[in-house]
């Protein structure tokens, strides 16, 4: 062996034990110090690695790092090296190999690979079968398909990735120098990816990874130079204990509960606030119309800060509905009707326009983009649910019946985790399948917040107003 070959032989013995030393000197990559535990976990033989990170800790900087290691240092003749790359989302498997790429375009070693969007490979023809690949995780047998005896699997935003999926990753990682890396921001308390990380699986290393430390009253600092203030205040400002801050910045797991957009205690809290709050323009009629005979028709009349009164019906015709609608227009020269801009409601939009007070309709389309802030915000209804929400949080809301069907709708709707952290409620359909019937009253004071009361400041407040024609004798409401 030449003198080169030997220099590379030892260099190599002592990145397999080192891997955080390839990072450095052969990528280019200093890793932060809250990654160095990590890396060493990943040199073990048959090493089981759970990350739970925040946003911006390097969670796919320490997989892309490994991916290249493990080829680089581990692929042989005789037993070629293999990194399955996965996750239960193309667009993360996407944005790992972007990361790879990156990295890997800077790296010293370059020239030993041939590199595609999601794949890499070692150009020597004696190496040619050690190779990484990324792929989206549709079932169990393309995930189990991977066998090597030098064999790295690394999974991307395990918390989506469904419990079939691990098991099919330790169904391929049977053989004795076969290892896993898993890396998410941390979801609900539920599945095997919280198993593995509160530590209910056996001979896993789990590293949590938040991106901040509280320091003081509602004052978080960064715990590493990765990650600016900025992102952690922009995310505090939806609360400490908001999903969204609790999950990607703190790393902790996520309460059934506290994924309700509004608590209990906040909605007792409106209950008993009724009276004390002052009663203001414009008075508002959210009106959510029933799309089939089980649902309710629910309109919510809102004055200001304070819901005045609900008025709920099954089993009555469009006609009806947009009788009533038309009396309370009458009866409050100065109010906004709020409905949705759907074909179950075109029926009492054309009475009330065919009326003459059809300027005075706000439509919505809960399903479209939000008014305002649409990094912030899934969907309209998603914006006008948040409105909702933090009208329960700042104590800016009182609601005068009691025991109604709004607060058990209203504390039971969830907000859902999103990769890409803008908010968004679950769906109906997904309501329904933890068993929860249609909110109606809640969706009837949730297209009330599409008017904002005197003096708010409410950004995407107000959707576009259809005008109408002549007026409408006075009606008793």
């Amino acid at each position: 062996m030449s003198d080169r070959d030997e220099r590379r032989s030892a260099a190599v013995r002592h990145f397999q034990q080192h891997p955080e030393d390839y990072l450095e000197k052969v990528q280019g990559a200093k890793p932060d110090p809250i990654q160095l535990p990590v890396l060493r976990a990943c040199a073990k033989p048959r090493a089981r690695v759970c990350i739970v990170g925040g946003n911006g800790v390097g969670k796919d900087f320490i997989s892309a790092g490994i991916t290249e290691w493990f080829l680089y240092c581990f692929g042989t003749r005789e037993d070629p090296a293999v990194v399955p790359t996965t996750s239960a989302s193309g667009r993360q498997v996407g944005l790992l190999w972007n990361e790879i790429n990156y990295w890997s375009a800077k790296s010293r070693a370059s020239k030993a690979f041939d590199l595609l969007q999601r794949k890499m490979s070692l150009k020597d023809p004696a190496l040619k079968d050690s190779y990484a690949v990324g792929f989206k995780a549709a079932n169990e047998q393309v995930m189990e398909g991977f066998h090597a005896s030098k064999l790295f699997y690394i999974l991307t935003e395990a918390r989506g990735m469904p419990d079939w999926g691990f098991l099919a990753m330790l169904k391929a990682c049977s053989e004795y120098d076969n290892r896993i890396l898993i890396q998410s921001v941390p979801g609900e308390e539920t599945g095997e990816f919280y198993n593995i990380a509160k530590g209910n699986r056996a001979g896993w290393d789990v590293f949590f990874l938040p991106a901040a430390k509280k320091v003081g009253e509602r004052k978080y600092i960064p715990t590493t130079p990765l990650i600016s203030q900025e992102s952690i205040d922009e995310k505090l400002q939806f609360g400490e204990d908001s999903p969204w801050f609790v999950a990607p910045v703190l790393a902790q797991f996520i309460t059934g509960s506290s994924l309700n957009i509004v608590s209990l205690g906040d909605y007792l809290a409106a209950e008993n606030r009724y009276g004390e709050l002052e009663s203001g323009p414009p008075d508002v009629l959210g009106v959510d119309v029933a799309w089939v005979g089980q649902n309710f028709t629910s309109l919510c009349h809102r004055r200001g800060p304070n819901v005045v009164k609900f008025t709920r019906y099954q089993g009555v015709k469009e006609t009806e509905t947009a009788r009533i609608c038309i009396q309370w227009l009458v009866a409050h020269p100065n109010g906004k009707m709020v409905i949705e801009s759907g074909i179950a409601q075109a029926g009492v939009i054309d009475a009330v326009e065919e009326s003459g007070l059809g300027n005075r309709i706000v439509m919505v389309n809960p399903g479209g983009p939000p008014v305002g802030d649409k990094e912030q915000f899934f969907d309209r209804r998603a914006e006008l649910h948040w409105y909702m929400k933090e009208r329960f949080r700042t104590g800016n809301i009182a609601i005068a019946e009691r025991n109604s069907p709004l607060g058990g709708q209203v504390t039971s709707i969830r907000a859902k985790i999103r990769g890409d952290q803008k908010f968004q409620v679950e769906s109906k359909a997904e309501m329904k399948q933890r068993g929860m019937a249609s909110p109606d009253d809640s969706d009837a004071l949730m297209l009330s917040m599409a008017v904002a009361s005197e003096g708010e400041a409410m950004e995407g407040g107000l959707d576009d107003i259809s005008v109408g024609g002549a007026e409408l004798p006075e009606l008793e409401w």
